[in-house]
């Protein structure tokens, strides 16, 4: 996946996350204001319910104590005489009360003189009423459900004991047309119902209602008459959160919208922050394919990302550095065999030496002075070139080392700056390999080419020589001016080995032959030699 399209997916990611999160916490706290106005709403209902009862209940309690000083009330009562509700209408004041009923003390309601319908319906839910009671009995409250033309009505009923002294004369029944109340809060309805007797009772609630069948609408229910001698009989209310739920969706839309308008937002500065940032990006990493296939002519233009700007500029830098470098390497190693330009890139070589085991290989071509003689010099440039490149191909795979070209010879090193633990046998094998490349390129040669060849291995001096500004790497010792001598005492075709090169051959590899001490210039005493036929089989 592209960096452009990994930031686009991470910045919508984000957004979509930020917005599904708002819309969580913002449906969440929407929940626990709405659900505290809910419960708010239901104390205040039951609180008003309260006083209206309250009330209620002081009123009664005052009539009953008006009829208890009624002398002819408790005639009537004691003779159950119909006559006992005129006698108690020219005592009472009904007010908000739609009815009111005397009974017995036996608890026996007294009829009136003309019933109304809905009288036997009264006794049905009522009688009997307690026969006994005491001074300190409160007036009880009680709901009755009489029919009216148009269904059932609730009525609320309040019972209040009458008294003369200590003697219970009878019961004032007063009875008070319930009316619900309807509020609405924000588009959503408060209803109230009278669940009495496993029915509810209400303008707006069917009657088979169950608080707790609907979970969108949540509810309360309070008793209305503890401690009553009647039927018990709670007040339901219940707040329907259909505008609630219309307004949470509302608001998710609202939401799900300015995130949608965010992530098209963010997408676009996504895309043009990515587009600022992949296109230098994209130019970085076709430059540094070009830096790793060789190709250091790198311009990056400036960009307006200050971090990218400082990178583009590092990679300028760096790809010039490395153009440089690599100059310098490649005239290092037309300069230089290419284990010492390494050396020399890495810095490890400096002014001084160490004592080294090296083995010193040097070349010479026989004839060469007359040969010289009778060419062009650029036809013998032409034909030396020709036949190092043959010679040095052969040491490089023999990891040998050129130290240098001495005209037409070639002085090369098996050990130094780095053995590889056989050098003396690299050596050899260096040595019968490039005399039969020289054999077989003289045939069909038009100026076919003879060389001596002198091996000789010892301890030398290898290291820097020079100046600290310029140095160059080479080994000094008697063992390399030994190996000159053999080379300039081998006769064409011929390959000449000291005493310690020839003990380190100890195998069957090699065909060695022992020739007669050698007398060399520089050397009092005779030097033991050995010829190398260049015919054995080498690996």
């Amino acid at each position: 996946m592209s960096f452009r399209s990994r930031l686009l997916l991470c910045i919508v990611g984000i957004v979509i996350g930020c917005t599904v999160v708002s819309l969580s916490v913002a449906q969440r706290q929407n929940q626990i204001s709405y659900r505290a106005v809910v419960d708010e709403m239901f104390r205040r209902e039951a609180e008003s319910f309260r006083r209206e009862q309250e009330q209620s209940l002081t009123t009664a309690s005052t009539q009953a104590a008006r009829l208890a000083a009624s002398v002819r009330l408790f005639a009537a009562l004691e003779a159950e005489d119909e006559s006992v509700y005129q006698v108690a209408s020219d005592e009472m004041r009904l007010g908000d009360f739609s009815f009111f009923r005397l009974a017995t003390a036996a608890g026996v309601l007294i009829s009136p003189g003309e019933e109304p319908s809905w009288n036997a319906a009264l006794k049905k839910q009522l009688e009997p009423l307690p026969s006994t009671s005491t001074a300190e009995t409160p007036t009880s409250i009680g709901f009755v459900a009489l029919p009216e033309d148009d269904g059932e009505r609730l009525y609320r009923v309040l019972l209040s004991p009458i008294f003369n002294f200590d003697q219970h004369m009878g019961w004032l029944v007063l009875g008070q047309a319930f009316r619900f109340t309807e509020s609405s809060s924000n588009g959503d309805s408060l209803q109230t119902g009278v669940r009495m007797g496993g029915r509810m009772f209400s303008e707006t609630l069917p009657g088979d209602y169950q608080a707790g069948d609907d979970q969108d609408s949540p509810h309360s229910a309070v008793l209305l008459n503890p401690g009553s001698i009647l039927p018990p009989a709670e007040l339901v209310t219940v707040f329907s959160l259909k505008s609630f739920h219309e307004q949470q969706r509302a608001l998710a839309w609202r939401i799900v919208g300015v995130g949608a308008l965010a992530v098209l937002i963010a997408s676009v500065i996504a895309f043009a922050f990515a587009r600022q940032l992949a296109e230098p990006i994209r130019r970085m990493v076709r430059a540094t394919k070009k830096v790793r296939e060789g190709e250091f002519d790198i311009n990056l233009p400036p960009v307006r990302t200050r971090e990218l700007n400082e990178l583009s500029l590092s990679l300028n830098d760096m790809a010039a550095g490395l153009e440089l470098k690599e100059r310098y390497h490649s005239v290092l190693q037309m300069v230089a065999d290419p284990q010492v330009a390494d050396e020399l890139m890495r810095g490890g070589l400096r002014l001084g030496g160490e004592m080294r085991e090296v083995s010193i290989l040097f070349c010479d071509v026989r004839g060469y002075t007359s040969m010289s003689a009778e060419m062009n010099p650029a036809e013998v440039i032409s034909l030396l070139n020709d036949h190092m490149s043959a010679m040095t191909r052969i040491v490089h795979e023999r990891r040998g080392v050129v130290k240098q070209f001495t005209g037409d010879g070639i002085m090369i090193l098996f050990g130094a700056p780095k053995s590889y633990g056989s050098d003396a046998v690299d050596a050899a094998r260096c040595a019968i390999e490039m005399m039969q490349e020289r054999i077989k390129l003289n045939q069909g040669a038009v100026r076919p080419m003879r060389m001596g060849i002198g091996v000789a291995t010892g301890a030398v001096v290898a290291g820097g020589l020079g100046a600290e500004n310029r140095a160059e790497y080479t080994v000094v010792g008697e063992r390399v001016n030994l190996a000159a001598r053999l080379c300039g005492a081998a006769a064409a075709d011929e390959i000449l080995l000291d005493e310690a090169t020839k003990a380190a051959l100890a195998s069957s590899e090699f065909a060695v032959e022992s020739i007669a001490p050698l007398s060399l210039k520089g050397y009092v005493q005779p030097v033991p030699a050995w010829r190398l036929h260049s015919h054995s089989s080498t690996s």
